[in-house]
């Protein structure tokens, strides 16, 4: 369609009826109408060039399947259907043999010949013909018929038969192979060459042997044009001889079917393209690549509406007006708006139907917005200021996504890339993953009664003019999780998955990485399970499903919690929860519940019997250890099953590979079964923590247990940045833990891992920036509190840091106090030797209690000493440095250390003796390894290669251990250290000990940074003889490297240290020395006061007081340095 005049259109008008065009193109200014009522099918393809225009209120129609227009059928039981025979060099002349009776299908009527006998004459054909059969309407026509065949042959092919065509009264001539789409011809005549008996269509492509039986065979005549005329014969040829008194040939219902073809039914739009309110589209896929393509524009509840099958895609130009959509898919390429580049005026009110973003390029959309999914996979999505947003759920997996409206979004899921929230918005159910959310200026985002889980970052910026950089958060109550987590999978946590989706990995939410990564058959996201939650179900029937983790878990040690959220979903089944490494199983097996089995049974004893088995989701709970001969327990829905049994293995009831739906890599005892949620932990949680985990368990997926606690847990908000000059503040008495807080090229403050930072509002809680100054007022609770990068971190109110954790301000650093505020850090560690400086008002100090050197040292190399760095400061095992050059003095953990440098042969050779431990052995230092060397070793001390050796060595190149004694009573003790304790690049403190026994029944304990991770119970101790060869760093193996790194404060004892001596050494390296905990440099403001909490004396490296500041300080205080008044 185009313009000769000016202003022509082109209409379809319902008066002419439904319109059928193959192709539509409208260009050089044409304008095509489609008035209301009125009805056009476009076959092939449409095109809105740039100058051309389209306007839809009627309907426009874009097939993509064939469309039957005509047909032709005879199925001959009302007559002979006019078919006419005749033969060809028949002898006599006659109408042939085709004969019309009841040889059709079932013994109905149709059209079939015996072939024949000529006598033999001559060879002969007996044709079948159609009357002439015209066709009504332009289309391809198929030609369809049903038929038997028996022709003579005897090994080769002889008689046989063929179809025939005569278009507008041509020639006949035979419809090739290639015409047929079903049951085709499936030989070739040929001549009967041991007879001599020759054949008139010799060579030709036939139907020939027998068929068996009827057969309906298919094959395409064409395009054909309305007045085109059709004749359609069966020829079949003989030589002189045929299968006489048989039906050689049989023919029924024959038709032929006219239809038209479908198109790629889209609509491809680069000009000017309006939908009306009335306007039926039944068009799959709109392409708009150009342009403007609008909807009616007011009121809204005018719309353009788009059909269940309808996608539309954005890749240029503009979309406008309103528009609706009944399309619901979530099927990437098929979502309703699929949007690549371009922008949007419009009102896309379409709750049902969904946007994605996938590639490349950005779009924008100024208008409101309500649908079920938005979805950004690459590039960059814009939503401006203007009318609000609303959306079920939001996921962002890559590029970004910008929202400068008023939102109002039921789950946010950030996998990965970018989002940005400029406006107020509300996250009603859930906000997670590992991406990264920027706010941008001063808004609200409230997401108090949703589950946050975000382990990525969240940024607090300020880029708009006049606006004050506050990001206000209300958060959800709920609890902390419990220290120690390891794993943690929560269907919940799954980003971008639709109903019935494949879960190829099921991601760790610990942000551990710990992901179930490895996949057989097809494990399904079910997106609404138990109280609404998702969960992933395995299905044994259609396939073995499964799933299971790379990493290992056997690196737990001798302790573990567990708790699962799973079922059977019915059927023969068998385990659910399980190993991929190990015969451990947890939860379900057999067809019952409530079975626990590591490497032995825990429950129920002896492995018979459990709880007959059901389809409810049942929260199951073990905690196991310590180890050897762990005692195990395990909870039904809060209710204990079994307390401290001792029947699992005694050293070997990890679960090795984390494996659901089918055990091991023969994938055997498959389960029908679903699971919601696993979480595990490296340690047993006290009561109050396994509570508040199982109430927030049964809270969430509805189940009805014994537990106490009903509620959630604590928002986690990943790591956390604020610019300068913005801030975050929790509103009202919210509680938030994150991983990291940092200010934009200032400092950063990092946990022990997520969720380990937890601030409490109150007065409100604030975090905020300035020019290398990170400000924080409320209280914060941290498992760490470990400054890095430039700057000053001020608090305002309360930092209490945990049991075990640590205080760590490095040099350069300042720790700023301002008004009222107290550090609590009386049970964990302190590494302070950067500035503690009380700006204002008072600080009330908690130091850790004061850490002592354990008795009796056999030896102690504090290597403090640069002159004389081997020095034994504990007895007469002053060593020598070797190696060209000799190792280096450098800052070590307590003091000084030694830096051993492998390629220059470092290690220190110690005098002759490390004779006498029968009264236990321990070997404690800090290590830093700097690279892997082969089996590298902390001690090597021997007789030579496997001789009276004690040792402690990193295995191969690994970043595992070994502790190992030779020609012990009971022969060779070897202990392994997995779970690669032992990286490089920082600072680990290892402790080894045996305790004194008969041979084979000791205990020996391997501590890492004053935790127990590997234990046996069965070890001997070294014999009592003098040993010549001994070395720190050096090994008695010749074949062995040199340590590679920095060794500190290393001891040797001849007794097995407690576990309270074992953490006074690690302590004694976290806080820099023995005795009170240093805070490194302490400048008091004029006017200041420091008050120590407790009785625990203190130290400084230097302290400044201005005018009026004052200490007080029950337990003292010391100076390293100087004291300015």
């Amino acid at each position: 369609v185009q313009d000769p005049t000016a202003n022509q259109i082109a209409t379809v008008t319902p008066a002419m009826g439904p319109q059928t065009a193959r192709n539509l193109i409208v260009d050089n200014g044409g304008h095509v109408l489609i008035q209301p009522g009125a009805s056009l099918t476009v076959v092939d393809t449409a095109d809105v060039l740039p100058t051309g225009s389209l306007t839809v209120n009627g309907t426009l129609n874009m097939p993509t399947t064939p469309n039957v227009v005509w047909s032709f059928s005879q199925n001959f039981n009302a007559g002979n259907g006019g078919f006419t025979t005749s033969t060809v060099n028949e002898t006599p002349p006659g109408p042939g043999p085709w004969a019309y009776g009841p040889s059709g299908v079932g013994g109905t009527n149709g059209w079939s010949t015996p072939g024949g006998d000529n006598g033999g004459i001559s060879p002969y054909e007996q044709l079948l013909t159609s009357p002439v059969i015209p066709i009504a309407a332009s289309g391809n026509v198929a030609l369809s018929f049903d038929h038997l065949y028996n022709f003579e042959y005897d090994g080769t092919v002889w008689d046989g038969g063929t179809i025939m065509v005569s278009v507008n009264g041509g020639a006949f001539t035979q419809l090739p192979a290639s015409a047929f789409t079903q049951n085709g011809y499936n030989g070739a005549i040929q001549n009967d060459y041991d007879w001599g008996y020759p054949n008139d269509m010799n060579g030709l492509p036939a139907f020939s042997s027998a068929s068996g039986g009827f057969l309906t065979s298919i094959a395409s005549l064409g395009w054909l044009n309305a007045g085109s005329t059709v004749q359609v014969q069966f020829r079949g040829g003989w030589d002189w001889f045929s299968y006489p008194g048989t039906t050689n040939w049989a023919v029924d219902n024959l038709q032929l079917i006219q239809s038209v073809p479908g198109g790629t039914g889209t609509l491809t739009t680069a000009g000017t393209t309006t939908i009306g309110h009335d306007a039926v589209l039944n068009v799959p896929r709109i392409d708009v690549i150009g342009g403007t393509m609008s909807g009616p524009t007011w009121p809204d509840s005018q719309q353009a509406h788009l059909g269940a099958g309808t996608t539309l895609r954005l890749a240029g130009g503009n979309l406008a007006g309103n528009f609706t959509s009944a399309n619901p898919s979530t099927t990437p390429g098929s979502f309703a708006f699929e949007v690549e580049n371009g922008t949007g005026t419009a009102n896309l009110f379409a709750p049902a139907a969904s946007l994605r973003k996938s590639t490349a390029g950005t779009a924008s959309f100024t208008g409101r917005v309500d649908l079920n999914t938005i979805r950004v996979e690459d590039g960059s999505l814009t939503f401006p200021s203007g009318p609000a947003l609303t959306a079920k759920t939001v996921t962002v997996t890559g590029g970004s996504l910008t929202s400068a409206k008023e939102a109002q979004i039921g789950n946010l899921h950030l996998g990965g890339g970018t989002t940005t929230l400029m406006r107020n918005t509300t996250v009603a159910n859930s906000l997670i993953g590992p991406g990264t959310l920027v706010t941008d200026g001063t808004l609200t985002l409230d997401v108090s009664s949703a589950n946050v889980n975000l382990s990525g970052t969240l940024h607090v910026t300020d880029s708009q003019p006049a606006a004050a950089g506050l990001l206000t958060l209300n958060v959800p109550g709920g609890v902390p999780m419990p220290a120690g987590l390891q794993a943690h999978y929560d269907a919940s946590a799954l980003i971008g998955l639709s109903n019935g989706a494949t879960v190829t990995n099921w991601t760790d939410a610990s942000g551990l990485g710990r992901n179930l990564n490895n996949r057989t058959g097809n494990p399904t996201y079910v997106a609404s399970g138990p109280n609404g939650r998702p969960v992933v179900r395995f299905n044994s029937i259609d396939g073995t499903d499964s799933l299971w983790s790379s990493y290992n878990f056997d690196a737990l040690g001798n302790q573990y919690s567990i708790f699962t959220v799973a079922r059977y979903t019915g059927g023969d089944n068998e385990r659910v929860i399980t190993s991929m490494t190990r015969n451990w199983l947890f939860g379900f097996h057999g067809n019952l519940e409530d079975r626990w089995y590591a490497e032995g049974w825990i429950y129920p004893p002896g492995g018979g019997g459990g709880t007959a088995a059901g389809t409810n989701f049942v929260i199951h709970e073990g905690q196991i250890g310590p180890g050897p001969n762990p005692p195990a327990s395990m909870w039904r829905n809060g209710n204990l099953l079994i307390a401290n049994s001792t029947d699992s293995h005694d050293t070997v009831f990890q679960p090795g590979q984390l494996q659901l739906g089918a055990w091991g890599g023969g994938f055997g005892e498959s389960s029908n079964a679903e699971v919601a949620e696993i979480l595990i932990f490296n340690r047993l949680l006290t009561p109050a923590e396994r509570d508040r985990i199982g109430g927030y368990l049964a809270t969430k997926y509805g189940v009805g247990t014994s537990y106490g606690y009903s509620g959630g847990l604590m928002p986690q908000l990943g790591n956390l940045v604020v610019d300068p000059g913005s801030r975050l503040e929790l509103s009202g008495a919210g509680v938030a833990g994150f991983t990291t807080m940092s200010a934009t090229g200032g400092p950063t403050i990092t946990g022990s891992g997520p969720g380990s930072l937890v601030l409490s509002g109150g007065s409100p809680a604030t975090v905020a920036a300035g020019d290398q100054l990170l400000s924080i007022s409320g209280t914060l609770d941290a498992a760490s509190f470990i400054v890095s990068g430039p700057g000053t971190v001020s608090l305002h109110s309360t930092l209490n840091i945990g049991p075990g954790g640590s205080l760590t301000v490095p040099e350069g650093n300042t720790l700023t106090t301002n008004g009222n505020a107290t550090i609590n850090v009386a049970s964990a560690g302190v590494q302070f030797g950067g500035e503690l400086k009380i700006a204002s008002g008072i600080l009330t100090l908690n130091p850790p209690a004061p850490v002592t050197l354990p008795a009796n040292p056999m030896a102690h190399w504090t290597f403090d000493d640069p002159a004389n760095l081997a020095k034994d400061s504990a007895g007469s095992y002053n060593g020598t440095v070797m190696g060209s050059p000799a190792p280096a003095s450098v800052a070590g953990r307590v003091g000084g250390a030694i830096d051993f440098e492998s390629t220059n042969g470092n290690f220190v050779d110690l005098p002759d003796g490390f004779s006498d431990f029968s009264g236990g052995i321990t070997v404690a230092g800090w290590v830093k390894y700097e690279s892997f060397t082969n089996w590298n070793r902390l001690i090597d001390f021997g007789n030579g290669a496997g001789v009276d050796n004690i040792l402690f060595a990193r295995r191969g190149f690994e970043a595992n251990g070994r502790w190992q004694f030779e020609d012990t009573a009971g022969g060779t003790e070897a202990q392994d250290i997995n779970g690669n304790p032992l990286p490089n690049d920082q600072w680990i403190h290892i402790a080894a000990t045996t305790a004194p026994g008969i041979a084979n029944n000791c205990l020996s304990n391997v501590y890492i940074n004053g935790v127990l991770v590997s234990t046996r119970s069965d070890s001997s101790l070294p014999p009592v003889v003098t040993r010549t060869n001994n070395y720190i760093g050096e090994s008695n193996w010749g074949g062995d490297d040199f340590i590679d790194g920095l060794v500190d404060d290393l001891l040797i004892y001849g007794r097995a240290l407690t576990l309270p001596e074992i953490q006074a050494l690690y302590q004694a390296g976290m806080q820099g020395g023995y005795g009170g905990a240093r805070f490194g440099h302490l400048n008091m403001a004029a006017g200041t006061q420091l008050l120590l909490g407790n009785s625990n004396p203190v130290g400084f490296t230097s302290a400044t007081l201005m005018g009026g500041a004052q200490i007080t300080a029950p337990g003292g205080v010391l100076l390293d340095r100087s004291l300015v008044l």
